[in-house]
């Protein structure tokens, strides 16, 4: 099943720790300048995540988009990084993600939909929480 932009920003959003265990909350559609919004962003007192989504394969352009929103929180005290979350990333780009991330103070990578990340899931009526379908709810650490 392909899912809409909408659709993976809507479950990223109810689950963001299906991104990274320790999200717990994520803000949806930041607005970083007059024609700047960043999909999903992850703060806590330590660090800024922004978490770009693409439905598709991510390209040049998705990085080089990524890059700029991580630059708009650069230079505060917070550690500044950056998601970029696709169904896959073309070798251009994975390129591009590997040299920003050499000439940047900010790291950024790239997590695949399907892979890194359920493009399925379901939620455990026990405990409440998402899961990939092809997963066990116990190894999760419901009881």
């Amino acid at each position: 099943m392909h899912r809409t932009e909408r659709q993976i920003e809507d479950y990223l959003s109810d689950y963001p720790y299906l991104i990274s265990p320790e999200f717990e909350e994520v803000e949806r559609q930041v607005r970083l300048e007059k024609d700047q919004i960043a999909d999903l962003v992850y703060k806590d007192d330590q660090r800024i995540v922004v978490i770009e989504l693409k439905k598709d394969r991510a390209n040049k352009r998705d990085v080089e988009q990524i890059v700029g929103y991580c630059k708009y929180y650069q230079g505060g005290p917070r550690k500044v990084s950056g998601i970029l979350v696709a169904r896959s990333i073309i070798e251009s780009a994975r390129t591009l993600l590997d040299k920003e991330n050499t000439k940047n103070p900010f790291h950024m990578e790239f997590k695949a939909i399907g892979s890194d990340i359920p493009r399925d899931i379901t939620v455990c009526e026990e405990c409440g929480r998402a899961r990939g379908v092809e997963e066990d709810c116990k190894t999760l650490g419901c009881n």
